[in-house]
C-alpha cells in the first residue's frame, strides 16, 4: 500500500471534507499523513491522522498577515482578487518547503486543496501525481451568467492576475510558464468537485480531468456534548439553528440581532459561536441558547431552518438532511451558494450587513411557514442520497495509484459519479 499526503488551507471548511476520503483510503490500507498547521491542529488530533510539521514562520511572513487583513475587509471581485494575492504570497517558500516534505515522506500521491498552490508546484517539481479537491464551491461562470460568483469578464481579470503571479513563481522554481487560464485549470491528474450536477446551475464542462463526486461529509466526527439539549427541545415549536461557520463566527452585532429577532416568539433557537462565553450573551431569553461548538449534523436532523453564512459544507449538509436555509453571506463562495439555494427554491437570502432583526424574523418565519421551501430541500436531499463522495473519490485515487496515469473522462460521459460502484469502465484500470 502507498503513503499519501493531504494538504489543505488551514480552515475547517476546507479541511473537513477531506476526512471521509482519507478514512476510506486508510481503511484500504494506505498510510495517510496531513500537513499540520496551528489553526487546524485540534481537528487533526481529533481525527487521529499522523501529521508533518508546517513550515517555520519568519518575519517576512508579516506580509501574509497583512494580506489576510485586506482579504477580510474586501467584497465581491476585490475579495477574490485579494484571495489570489494572499494565496500566491510567499508561494515559492511554501513550494520549496513542501518539496522538502515530499523528499522526507516519499508520498506516492498528494490530495490537495485546489487553492493550495504551493503543493501543486511542489508535486510538479517532484514529478508525482496530485489530486485537487474543490471543497469551497464553483468559481466557474454559469451558462446563464447570473448564478455565478463572478461574470466571465471578472473571471478573465482574476485569471490574468493569477497567471502573472504564478508564472513569476514558476520562473523562480525553474518550471516552464503555464498557458493562460491556469486559474480554473488545476491538476491534470484528477479534480474532485464536492457537488453534483443536479444541484448546480448549468456550467460549462470543466474538462476531462474533472469529476463531480457529491458533498464529502458522511461519517465526519464531531465534537458533541453528552445528551445535547435533549431535555430542552420542544417538538411543538420550530427549531432554528444559527451558525456563521468556523471563520466568520465572531460577529457580535449579527448575533445580537438574532437575539432581538427571535425573543418572545414561539420558536427555539440554537446559536453556534465562540462568543457563547461572552458576557453580553449570558442573559438570554429561555427560547435561545448559545454554544461554542455544536454537533452540527445531529442538530440539523432536528432543525426546521438553518440560518447560515452559506459556506459550501454548511449548505450541502443542510440540503442533505432536507433542511431549508436562510443565508446571510459574508464572503467567498457564500454569495454564489445563496443564489444557488434560491435557484433550487430551498431557501432565501439577505445581506448580513443590511438585515435588521425584523428582516431576519420575517424571512425565517416565511421559510418555516411556506411548505415549498421544505419540499424543495427534500428534493435536493433525494439527489444527495445517491452520492458517496468518500467511496467514489477513494476509488478514483486508487485507480491513479494502480495505473500511474491521469484520469480522463471521455466526451459525453456524465460529470457526476454517484455511488455507482464498481465505477464505469473509463474510470477503472481495465479500460
Amino acid at each position: 500500500m502507498a503513503t499519501l499526503l493531504v494538504t489543505t488551507l488551514p480552515h475547517e471548511g476546507h479541511l473537513n471534507p477531506t476526512f471521509p476520503i482519507a478514512r476510506k483510503l486508510a481503511h484500504a490500507g494506505h498510510e495517510i499523513h496531513y500537513l499540520d498547521h496551528p489553526r487546524i491542529r485540534h481537528r487533526l488530533r481529533t481525527e487521529g491522522f499522523p501529521t508533518v510539521p508546517y513550515r517555520p514562520l519568519s518575519p517576512a511572513d508579516t506580509l501574509m498577515f497583512w494580506r489576510i487583513w485586506r482579504l477580510a475587509r474586501a467584497h465581491g471581485l476585490e475579495e477574490s482578487r485579494q484571495a489570489i494575492m494572499l494565496f500566491t504570497t510567499r508561494l515559492e517558500v511554501l513550494a520549496r518547503y513542501i518539496q522538502s516534505v515530499i523528499r522526507q515522506l516519499q508520498p506516492a500521491l498528494i490530495i490537495n486543496d485546489v487553492f493550495n498552490y504551493g503543493t501543486r508546484l511542489a508535486a510538479e517539481l517532484a514529478g508525482i501525481p496530485w489530486v485537487d479537491c474543490w471543497t469551497a464551491g464553483l468559481m466557474h461562470a454559469s451558462e446563464d451568467g447570473c448564478t455565478s460568483l463572478h461574470s466571465r469578464e471578472d473571471l478573465t481579470q482574476l485569471s490574468d492576475l493569477f497567471d502573472r503571479r504564478m508564472n513569476s513563481v514558476r520562473r523562480a522554481l525553474e518550471l516552464p510558464a503555464q498557458e493562460p487560464g491556469a486559474f480554473l485549470r488545476p491538476s491534470p491528474w484528477l479534480q474532485l468537485y464536492c457537488t453534483c450536477a443536479e444541484l448546480e446551475p448549468p456550467h460549462p464542462d470543466p474538462g476531462p480531468g474533472a469529476v463531480y463526486v457529491g458533498p464529502s461529509f458522511s461519517g465526519r466526527r464531531e465534537d458533541s456534548e453528552s445528551g445535547f439539549l435533549q431535555d430542552w427541545f420542544q417538538g411543538s415549536q420550530p427549531l432554528i439553528y444559527v451558525s456563521l461557520g468556523t471563520f466568520f463566527n465572531k460577529r457580535a452585532d449579527f448575533f445580537h440581532r438574532i437575539v432581538d429577532a427571535f425573543t418572545g416568539i414561539p420558536v427555539q433557537v440554537v446559536v453556534s459561536s465562540p462568543l457563547a462565553t461572552s458576557r453580553s450573551f449570558r442573559a438570554l431569553p429561555p427560547n435561545i441558547r448559545f454554544f461554542q461548538r455544536v454537533p452540527q449534523t445531529e442538530l440539523l436532523r432536528r432543525a426546521d431552518l438553518f440560518l447560515s453564512h452559506g459556506g459550501n459544507n454548511s449548505v450541502n449538509e443542510s440540503l442533505a438532511l432536507g433542511v431549508p436555509l436562510l443565508i446571510t453571506p459574508v464572503g467567498g463562495e457564500q454569495e454564489a451558494n445563496a443564489v444557488r439555494v434560491e435557484w433550487l427554491g430551498a431557501g432565501l437570502s439577505t445581506e448580513l450587513e443590511q438585515a435588521d432583526a425584523g428582516t431576519l424574523r420575517r424571512l425565517a418565519l416565511q421559510i418555516i411557514d411556506t411548505p415549498r421551501y421544505k419540499e424543495n430541500a427534500v428534493r435536493a436531499q433525494t439527489v444527495l442520497k445517491r452520492c458517496d463522495a468518500a467511496a467514489v473519490s477513494a476509488s478514483l485515487i486508487q485507480r491513479i495509484l494502480e495505473t500511474g496515469e491521469p484520469l480522463q473522462r471521455p466526451p459525453g460521459a456524465p460529470l457526476t459519479l454517484y455511488n455507482q460502484l464498481p465505477l464505469p469502465a473509463w474510470a477503472t484500470k481495465e479500460r
